[in-house]
């Protein structure tokens, strides 16, 4: 899906790296994510019979930012048309006779 900051050719772009995704969003917009994320963990919710939920912690969270040029940013092509279905005959098997 397209973004509406992806479809300005000049405008300053950045690939924000949140632990093994990758995002392209605007320059301004990456900034205050980093920010944002700053102090957070990582971790998984789990279930836990006495208290409902609980959050294990499994270490920091992984945020890099990464400036882009509106050069470098490309459309992947759409994929060939899928090759069409074998078509089945409309013919009954015969069976030879034994």
């Amino acid at each position: 899906m397209a973004t509406r900051g992806a479809s300005k050719p000049n405008q300053a772009m950045c690939c924000l790296t949140v632990g093994f995704v990758q995002i392209l969003l605007p320059a301004d917009a990456g900034l205050k994510v980093v920010a944002l994320l700053r102090g957070a963990v990582e971790g998984h919710l789990r279930y836990d019979s006495t208290v409902d939920r609980i959050f294990e912690i499994d270490g920091e969270l992984g945020v890099e930012y990464c400036a882009i040029k509106a050069g470098q940013v490309r459309m992947p092509k759409p994929p060939a048309a899928p090759p069409a279905p074998l078509a089945i005959g409309h013919e009954s098997l015969k069976l030879p006779h034994v």
